[in-house]
């Protein structure tokens, strides 16, 4: 396979779909149906939305890398620390629905629908950066996977 055809932001896209239309029928049976238990539906929905994740936004990460050495900038690539401090902080959030029911502050219901709703909002600011940022803008953006 050759890069120049997976590594495009149309490949993103379609896999940001392709792979978020079977998590959101998980949800929908989760929240929706008596078919699985709180605690089996929670621990469901985190492993989709970890994998999700993980796949869609390593895929934007290469896909910029890929850019870059096509464009041979660089000198773009290099972060500030503010910038890699929100990174962090925002990584954290998405780890926190995730705590509070093993921590009992939450039920698992509720920690499943709160991880739900970040992690839909990840994909949603993944989806923004991808589609409506130069390559610049997209590499600096603190709102993204590590």
């Amino acid at each position: 396979m050759n890069k120049d055809k997976i590594l495009t932001v149309r490949c993103n896209n379609l896999m940001t779909l392709g792979l978020g239309l079977p998590a959101l029928v998980f949800v929908a049976v989760v929240f929706f149906s008596t078919v699985l238990t709180d605690k089996i539906g929670f621990f469901g929905i985190v492993a989709i939305g970890i994998l999700y994740c993980l796949i869609i936004e390593q895929h934007s990460a290469m896909l910029l890398a890929w850019q870059i050495k096509k464009t041979g900038n660089y000198s773009s690539a290099k972060r500030s620390l503010l910038n890699s401090i929100v990174v962090v902080i925002y990584n954290f959030v998405w780890w926190i629905p995730i705590a509070l029911p093993l921590l009992e502050l939450t039920d698992y219901r509720l920690g499943a629908m709160i991880f739900f709703v970040v992690t839909l909002t990840r994909a949603f600011i993944n989806f923004y950066r991808m589609n409506r940022l130069t390559l610049e803008q997209a590499i600096h953006f603190p709102f993204r996977g590590p």
